[in-house]
């Protein structure tokens, strides 16, 4: 038997019968009793906890996910959830205990007329919004193209189009979940409806195995239209105050970013000595019509300092599936990362000012940091009713921090620690989906509001009663 069941086994019920799970399955069964058990390899970030379970379960349908839970429960096992293996920090890898891999549940059914979908977790963003473009339907979908729907819809979901659509979760009608005793449910707003609240933002502390969504789509902008400025690294603090004033004279259906990136070779010639860094300004408008979003556009280049940047783009047409491509190579994969993405009502000159030096001393030539702002005449992000999503502000501020090579990890992380530091006077809340709770498990709590984080206690003590879920810090440590 493997020393890891040591823990999460109930010691008089005798060693797990490991072939009669395999026989209720469709998918796979494999334990760390095997030679190829390499659990690693389901996360998308290229560093690698050392952490591992005992078994995992690769299920292929909601019913394998059924019996996965119902032999844990016999077995007294720890469960943890993969749904695409996209957590920066590997929280789907605990110490012992069963991973469920829901990485085979790929499927979606669309309803065109309605517009009501039916999603599977593995589903990514990019295979979404291409599958929604079809049918002429779009979706608040999250920036990276490789995310999937599991996490990113369970976290909240920070999307393209915020003050549009919404966080993501605004848009879950319902949710399938498989509960700790292995009855599969669906939550939405008349049955089951503290579990519904629960599925819209718990991420990783959710006690419960989400197999399925039902999400609202909306009908696909006609005219979506991107324009970019790159300005001096300079003249940062001059840019985001002008930003910030002509912030809400764009309309609440676009996005609005000012970043401290490295430039594109057409730009790098005109930095200075600033390493290469600019700071790029970007707004991209869902709009109806090309002229809607070109109009909207021009409150951009009647400002001096943006009409007369290093380098400009403007009025560029694009759509929903090629914004994820270009984010494709803003998060490389097979990577290395650390990552904090948090909500602030500071202004973005204050934020950006405050890390504008640090930014200049990365290691790595492809790390960032950018915010977000909100458009139009209301918050970027508003509490919501009925969720537990927590995030609330006027800015989404956030830092990447990706590198290649494991030699250059001490480095990397040591800058990266200096930035969140920098960063920690301007935060009123870290996204669940995006901090570091494995080397910070406080930032858990700091994700949810007062109320909403004992409101999960509540909900946990009332459906995983025997704790069968790995909570947000068990088995990390």
């Amino acid at each position: 038997m493997p020393a890891s069941f040591a823990v999460t086994k109930a010691p008089s019920k005798g060693a797990p019968d490991f072939e009669a799970l395999r026989k209720q399955l469709q998918g796979e069964l494999i334990t760390d009793a095997s030679p190829d058990f390499n659990p690693g390899k389901l996360l998308w970030n290229a560093r690698k906890p050392s952490r591992r379970p005992a078994l995992v379960v690769r299920a292929r349908d909601a019913n394998d996910v059924v019996a996965a839970l119902k032999f844990a429960a016999d077995n007294d096992l720890k469960v943890s959830v993969r749904g695409g293996g996209h957590n920066f920090y590997g929280l789907a890898l605990r110490k012992g205990g069963m991973l469920i891999d829901l990485g085979q549940l790929r499927s979606m059914s669309i309803d065109a007329q309605s517009g009501m979908t039916f999603v599977q977790p593995a589903v990514t963003n990019l295979e979404f919004a291409r599958e929604l473009a079809a049918h002429n339907l779009a979706f608040p979908v999250g920036h990276c193209p490789s995310v999937t729907m599991s996490g990113y819809l369970l976290n909240g979901g920070i999307a393209f189009n915020l003050g549009g659509w919404g966080p993501a979760c605004e848009s879950v009608e319902a949710v399938d979940l498989v509960l700790a005793d292995g009855t599969l449910v669906r939550a939405d707003k008349e049955n089951y409806p503290d579990l519904y609240w629960a599925a819209r933002g718990a991420g990783p502390g959710l006690f419960a195995v989400a197999v399925g969504f039902h999400v609202r789509t909306y009908p696909q902008p006609r005219a979506t239209m991107i324009s970019t400025y790159f300005c001096s690294l300079d003249k940062v603090k001059e840019v985001s105050e002008a930003v910030a004033r002509f912030a809400g004279d764009l309309p609440a259906h676009s996005e609005l970013l000012i970043g401290l990136i490295t430039a594109p070779p057409s730009v790098a010639a005109v930095c200075g000595n600033r390493q290469g860094r600019v700071c790029v300004v970007q707004a991209v408008v869902f709009g109806d019509s090309a002229a809607e979003s070109a109009a909207a556009l021009a409150v951009m280049e009647n400002e001096p300092l943006l009409s007369n940047a290093l380098s400009k783009d403007i009025n560029h047409g694009t759509s929903p599936e090629e914004l994820l491509q270009a984010h494709a190579h803003i998060f490389p994969a097979d990577h290395r990362y650390e990552v904090e993405l948090f909500c602030s009502n500071a202004p973005a000159a204050e934020v950006l000012t405050a890390v504008k030096d640090h930014v200049l001393q990365t290691p790595s030539p492809i790390s960032m940091a950018a915010c977000i702002l909100a458009t139009g005449k209301r918050p970027l992000l508003r509490p919501l009713s009925g969720t537990a999503f927590s995030l609330s502000g006027n800015l989404i501020g956030g830092c990447w921090t990706i590198w290649d090579k494991s030699e250059d990890d001490e480095r990397n992380i040591s800058w990266f620690k200096t930035m969140t530091a920098l960063l920690r006077p301007f935060t009123v809340n870290h996204y669940i989906g995006e901090t570091d709770i494995v080397d910070e498990p406080a930032r858990a709590e700091r994700s949810f509001k007062h109320e909403h984080w004992h409101q999960l206690q509540r909900l946990r003590a009332k459906y995983d009663r025997d704790g069968r879920f790995f909570d947000f810090a068990q088995g990390l440590a």
